[in-house]
């Protein structure tokens, strides 16, 4: 084989999972939400921090938004097993939306208040919570077993551009037009996802385990009881626990230091 036919094959093999219709759209569509969420994120850090001039604040708005993950994750896990994990995300995504326009609202009527951040900051973090474990789950109904390595990989690229992209957008955003803009982006950007889960045509899942449902507290036990009993899992849930909980603490507190320098 030339070397032509080489870069052909290695292309191709680099974005096959891109190649399956339902990827495809979950990819745009998760692409452009993402860009959306990132500029809401970076814009909600400096409008806040703007308006109450408190480093104290920042965080309580990340751990604010960050709770949720610890009460409802586990649970949503559950429900990605036993319900349509398509319907919990656009559920979701619409819930986000909603979210997402009531700031924008707030902040073009020039009424927020430093509480209203809070409340959107938890349910915000709550839609995302239970969102996850289906969004991670799902790419499995995208592709066949052989790209799904490729799926997943495409996925972390994804994840990292629109943290790269997304704050980047909305600082020009804020800077020309103001924060509003960037919660009204985000809103908008839902829509992209909404509309390519809507899109997919999937396969009625197969029942894993032939028999009468557990309830689910069993699965949940269950599901813990795996992680314990498989170290290696539980080491990258620990170390990413770890980095997660430090760093997005460290990131959440940005705004207030661009604006010493």
């Amino acid at each position: 084989m030339n070397d032509q036919g080489r870069q052909t094959v290695t292309l191709k093999s680099t974005f096959i999972a891109l190649t399956y219709p339902n990827y495809r759209f979950w990819y745009v569509g998760q692409m452009i939400s993402l860009v959306g969420t990132w500029m809401q994120s970076s814009a909600q850090g400096f409008y806040a921090f703007e308006i109450t001039k408190s480093k104290a604040f920042l965080g309580t708005v990340s751990l604010a938004q960050g709770i949720p993950s610890i009460l409802f994750m586990l649970v949503a896990g559950v429900l990605a097993e036993r319900f349509s994990r398509r319907m919990l995300i656009i559920v979701t995504q619409v819930w986000l939306m909603l979210l997402a326009m009531i700031l924008a609202v707030l902040v073009f009527l020039k009424i927020a208040e430093p509480w209203h951040i809070l409340v959107i900051s938890f349910f915000t973090g709550t839609a995302n919570a239970m969102s996850t474990p289906a969004r991670h789950a799902i790419v499995a109904d995208l592709v066949e077993a052989k790209a799904l390595n490729n799926a997943i990989s495409l996925n972390s690229s994804m994840f990292n551009l629109g943290t790269s992209i997304g704050p980047m957008v909305g600082g020009f955003v804020y800077k020309a037009a103001g924060p509003a803009w960037c919660f009204l982006f985000n809103s908008v950007s839902f829509l992209a996802m909404i509309a390519g889960m809507a899109m997919m045509k999937l396969a009625p899942r197969q029942k894993q385990v032939p028999g009468p449902k557990k309830h689910p507290l069993h699965e949940l036990k269950d599901g813990l009881a795996y992680v314990a009993g498989h170290s290696r899992i539980l080491t990258i849930i620990i170390i990413t626990g770890v980095f997660s909980f430090f760093g997005f603490s460290l990131v959440s507190l940005f705004p207030a230091w661009a604006k010493d320098v």
